[in-house]
């Protein structure tokens, strides 16, 4: 009885655990950013309340961190929701990108319509564009057994010198110098939402996608399906479930949501196409998906410390002047400390079941 007491506690405040191991390794990362502040000759002490004062306390600040956290989740979740069924796509940078040049190119060619139409249309091509990038890496794992994670991968770069060579020459403004295509109609911008920033409505788009992926592996047969065969894939095979479907639908699903990234950051941030416009939004995203457990709760949060963190160190440059790498190690070195804290925590827990006697 005591023994199930004490599992029971544990499964209730596993969360608990987990943050606080979370916030001890924050705090740690930013002890080690600190040291790293002092020896470049920099005030920490400034750089940290620049840091903070770069999205708390000013309406502009909140506004660019939701804006940053809305293609880091879409991309987050591409990256968990494929993990956790089994396909390492690597590749949401490529498909953020395409999603991003398609919705662009469907919105010049448009012109100036009713904004529904001038919004919808745009991210629907983003988001089945992005979903066809990655539709070819997965048929070549189905049909060739390809390895996807280096073809995913590859992805990235073939797409990157693409769009580099359309924004050059075929996309290019003739109006400007810069490489770079032409603004999209004002029908096609995502509103403002929060005056005095530009804190966008694809946040909403984002939360959709967050609840969505959420409903769908917890409370859908096909969910259920692709969690299982990405846990067992011969248990999925003995219970029934038809493999190549549910992978199939894996790749879509998860070559959709980067796409759908790269749409919401173009028509509401960007209103232009140009090369590195991904800003390696994909490649963040796979920390964030480890770090937030693959979960979409754990995403929701992880990205919004990503969002934090983007924004706080440019302000943190800007008013302090910490070298710009500074701010590179307190990103990565946060990354570290909590993918580590997250180890530490499931330790903590199975070292309180063992001594409970429970295995």
């Amino acid at each position: 009885m005591q023994k199930h007491s004490l599992k029971n506690t544990l499964r209730k405040h596993d969360s608990i655990i987990v943050l606080s191991m979370i916030l001890i390794a924050v705090l740690f990362a930013m002890l080690v950013g600190a040291i790293a502040i002092v020896i470049s000759g920099a005030n920490p002490v400034k750089a940290y309340m620049e840091f903070f004062h770069g999205f708390i306390g000013n309406t502009y600040g909140m506004g660019e961190l939701i804006n940053k956290f809305t293609p880091l989740v879409c991309c987050a979740l591409s990256f968990g929701i494929a993990t956790k069924s089994g396909f390492m796509n690597l590749g949401a940078e490529g498909q953020f990108a395409i999603g991003a040049l398609v919705s662009c190119v469907v919105a010049l060619n448009m012109g100036e319509t009713t904004p529904i139409l001038g919004i919808l249309i745009p991210i629907l091509a983003g988001t089945i564009a992005g979903a066809l990038v990655s539709a070819v890496a997965g048929l070549m794992k189905i049909f060739f057994k390809a390895n996807e994670l280096l073809t995913t991968l590859m992805m990235n770069y073939v797409i990157d010198y693409f769009i580099s060579w359309v924004v050059a020459e075929p996309l290019k403004n003739p109006a400007g110098n810069m490489e770079q295509s032409a603004a999209i109609p004002a029908s096609s911008k995502l509103p403002i939402l929060l005056p005095g920033s530009r804190l966008h409505l694809g946040v909403f788009f984002a939360i959709a996608a967050l609840i969505l992926i959420w409903f769908l592996q917890q409370r859908t047969t096909t969910g259920f399906e692709m969690r299982l065969s990405g846990l067992n894939a011969k248990c999925a095979r003995y219970a029934g479930v038809n493999q190549t479907k549910s992978l199939l639908y894996v790749i879509l699903i998860s070559g959709a949501l980067a796409g759908l990234g790269g749409s919401l950051e173009l028509l509401g941030n960007q209103y232009k196409m140009m090369s590195g416009i991904s800003n390696a939004f994909g490649f963040d995203g796979i920390g964030i998906a480890v770090m937030g457990r693959y979960t979409p709760l754990g995403i929701f949060l992880s990205s919004l410390l990503f969002g934090a963190l983007r924004v706080g160190t440019q302000s943190m440059q800007r008013g302090s002047n910490v070298p710009v790498p500074i701010l590179y190690i307190l990103q990565g070195t946060i990354i570290i400390a909590v993918i580590v804290s997250a180890y530490f925590a499931t330790k903590i827990r199975e070292s309180l079941v063992e001594r409970s006697g429970e295995r």
